[in-house]
């Protein structure tokens, strides 16, 4: 039975429409159980997009760490990475105006990673992954940009990461991973300019671009972006209509919220908003 659930099997249909003019017509079936995620991110789209008819077999996954990951201390990483917290949401107001190259979040992302590799188990062995699983199967880290995923790259190999002994995890776009999957999967918008977020709302708050990125996660999914990402109100409503998935995550992430300082390494203190969706 296939892993993919959002894989889409096509059927040669008499009369059915096709966008695609050289094509004959194609029927669309949803496959609606989903054996890869857990219940709390298989519910959103659910909801959102599948009109019910979407559950998932192994509803209660989660990542592991060693050792275990202790909430009770405001640490923001412990924070972020609770296992009993499956879909987050990290926002915060930026302390300038980025366009498609944000160092704050890269770095951000970066020390995410770092923490990581040095304490996801691996479920099949019960011990933490090595370093060449980590990188293929544990975490990878999507952008809608090429731009910020370099600037995340370049925070990685600060952190000593692209060598032998700690190969650099996958860092790109969406479509890269588009079939695949990662335990964990963490997502950088990056922008937080409001021109320019608003020029790109089309690409920037796709519905099918935050679809495919968020249902790379197994076990865990982080999104971080900025207030100017979360309150951008495109003025074509069909682009508005389009970008409702996106900015409805934060509704949806409603189990808890809470505010945590971060000191950037270039610019100072940042108050992040964490929100999630728990088990």
């Amino acid at each position: 039975m296939l892993n993919s659930v959002f894989a889409f099997m096509r059927c040669q249909i008499a009369g059915a429409i096709s966008n695609d003019s050289s094509a004959e017509g194609r029927m669309l079936f949803q496959l609606e159980e989903n054996f890869r995620m857990y219940e709390p991110l298989t519910a959103y789209p659910r909801d959102v997009l599948y009109r019910g008819r979407f559950k998932s077999v192994r509803p209660s996954i989660k990542i592991a760490t060693k050792p275990a990951i202790d909430d009770s201390r405001p640490d923001l990483f412990d924070n972020l990475l609770h296992p009993d917290r499956p879909v987050m949401l990290c926002w915060y107001t930026p302390p300038r105006s980025f366009t498609a190259r944000n160092p704050v979040e890269a770095e951000l992302v970066a020390l995410l990673t770092e923490r990581l590799s040095g304490t996801l188990v691996n479920e099949k062995t019960g011990v933490l992954y090595t370093p060449d699983e980590f990188s293929g199967k544990g975490v990878a880290v999507l952008s809608p940009h090429r731009a910020q995923n370099s600037a995340i790259r370049q925070s990685l190999l600060r952190l000593g990461f692209d060598s032998e002994t700690k190969p650099i995890p996958l860092v790109d776009t969406v479509e890269k991973l588009q079939g695949k999957e990662r335990e964990v999967i963490l997502v950088s918008y990056g922008v937080t300019d409001e021109e320019y977020a608003a020029a790109e709302a089309k690409f920037l708050l796709s519905r099918n671009r935050f679809n495919v990125a968020a249902t790379r996660a197994e076990r865990k999914l982080i999104v971080i972006r900025s207030d100017t990402v979360l309150d951008l109100v495109p003025t074509d409503r069909r682009i508005l209509l389009e970008s409702m998935m996106l900015k409805e995550f934060r509704k949806y992430c409603s189990d808890g919220h809470l505010q945590l300082p971060w000191r950037s390494s270039e610019h100072g203190e940042i108050t992040l908003n964490m929100q999630w969706k728990g088990f």
